[in-house]
């Protein structure tokens, strides 16, 4: 990977921490050794988050990877993705008790931030 891309992708995950962090009231920040352990980008409570910003969308393997990553984590998966200039993208289980592998959902950034508060009974 280029160091252009590896900025981008950096940039990308902290826009979502940002993002999810105002919305949300919480401090929010990327996980650091990410790349090194294998995990998730940034982590919601009970909830193991993966950001890509990219042009050439894999939305399918992302969501592969996203779905691995929180399973060791014991977390529910999260996915956000963009393209340039595109609004952000956000696949999540369809509910806790399915296969997010099987059953997931795409919406935009206000689908998280719904269940994320129905599920805490912040809404």
């Amino acid at each position: 990977m280029s160091k252009a891309a590896r900025l981008k992708g950096q940039s990308g995950e902290r826009e979502v921490c940002k993002l999810l962090g105002d919305a949300l009231g919480l401090s929010l920040s990327r996980t650091l050794d990410q790349t090194r352990d294998g995990g998730c980008d940034i982590i919601v409570g009970d909830w193991a988050v993966e950001v890509k910003r990219q042009e050439r969308l894999n939305v399918k393997e992302w969501w592969a990877q996203a779905v691995r990553q929180a399973k060791d984590l014991n977390k529910q998966p999260v996915l956000f993705y963009r393209q340039s200039r595109d609004d952000w993208h956000v696949i999540m289980p369809f509910a806790l008790d399915r296969n997010p592998a099987i059953y997931w959902v795409h919406g935009d950034t206000d689908l998280f931030l719904e269940r994320v508060g129905n599920i805490h009974g912040d809404s």
